[in-house]
């Protein structure tokens, strides 16, 4: 995934070594300078709620609902116009999910309050596209749950087996930090 973080380029390649999960992540700064790796292994997105919502977020994690494939082109719209994105022509909007690999609604208490896409080429590429929460409900998780659930579906779909690259472009001022290992 390449994200920009406080001026800094972040590249995530995910590799599947023996079953399990493990993120190699390089970070460079803008001017190519500096080079850190750290692995380890996904965290739970329950354990990540968890730490930076207590209690609370226990209550709401129980009554989300993730959901591939639902999202209306009206709701997809909708979020867009809300987070600050471009409003489209609904008919492209309809186009842009019906094309995408898929898409993931999060849904409290019967209400629309997140949502994610991934395109790509479903094999090899896999990019992370319109991560968006409502206002109300951002800084609490929801937005790694998605990333979360969108990275587990391109590990199970990916042909490779080995070798997956995964990316995204985030808004500005929407940057969010690196999955902690």
């Amino acid at each position: 995934m390449i994200m920009k973080i406080n001026g800094s380029l972040f590249l995530m390649d995910m590799r599947l070594r023996k079953k399990k999960s493990w993120i190699k992540y390089h970070f460079r700064s803008d001017s190519l300078r500096g080079n850190s790796i750290c692995k380890g292994p996904l965290p739970r997105p329950q354990d990540h709620l968890w730490e930076i919502g207590g209690k609370y977020m226990e209550v709401l994690l129980n009554e989300i609902e993730l959901k591939d494939n639902v999202l209306s082109a009206e709701d997809f719209i909708k979020m867009r116009i809300i987070n600050g994105f471009a409003e489209v022509p609904i008919e492209h909007a309809a186009k842009a999910l019906k094309n995408g690999q898929i898409n993931v609604s999060v849904i409290y208490r019967g209400e629309l309050i997140g949502m994610g896409r991934m395109v790509g080429d479903g094999a090899m590429y896999w990019y992370l596209q319109e991560i968006m929460v409502l206002p109300e409900y951002q800084k609490m998780g929801i937005g790694t749950l998605i990333v979360n659930h969108l990275i587990d579906y391109a590990k199970r779909n990916s042909l490779t087996g080995t070798f997956t690259t995964i990316g995204g472009v985030s808004a500005k001022g929407k940057e969010g930090e690196p999955i902690k290992i």
